[in-house]
């Protein structure tokens, strides 16, 4: 029996990591030749913002398993596996997260999306934690109150 419902919770509650992408790549630097290793993640609307496959860098790629978001287009994807960003990428992590809790929540997101201005005045990291999604919540015996997401729910 299903017992969880459904709470606006912040993101910085639903993800356990919210944070700027490190080591962005430019794209004029990345070296190329070899067999491509990872994907090399932008704010591109297309090919789930992928914008080429390339090489291992000087740097190891980001794991996969991740929300990516792009600040300035508002972009939302799923990657699952091994990416190198380029600027501006935003990285949401969960160790509950599975390809198919993270595509509902990649759909809750970009829902949300139209919130922010295209550009300069985009997503930023402190807008995005402060950001509400619906999730489903498990009932928690905590005295605290302090609501969980219901990973189980999120998956079916």
């Amino acid at each position: 029996m299903d017992t969880s419902t459904l709470q606006p919770m912040l993101v910085s509650d639903v993800f356990e990591t919210v944070e700027m992408a490190r080591r962005p790549l430019n794209h004029n630097h990345i070296v190329e030749g070899g067999h491509p290793a990872a994907a090399y993640v932008t704010r591109t609307q297309e090919y789930n913002g992928i914008t080429k496959l390339i090489p291992a860098q000087e740097q190891p790629p980001h794991a996969g398993n991740a929300i990516t978001i792009g600040g300035a287009t508002a972009t939302v994807f799923y990657q699952p596996g091994a990416l190198y960003t380029g600027q501006d990428i935003l990285l949401l992590r969960h160790p509950r997260m599975t390809e198919a809790s993270a595509l509902v929540l990649v759909s809750l997101l970009r829902a949300q999306m139209g919130k922010f201005s295209w550009g300069s005045n985009g997503v930023t990291l402190a807008r995005l934690r402060r950001l509400r999604i619906l999730v489903p919540t498990a009932p928690t015996t905590d005295t605290d109150g302090i609501l969980e997401v219901d990973w189980v729910a999120l998956d079916t």
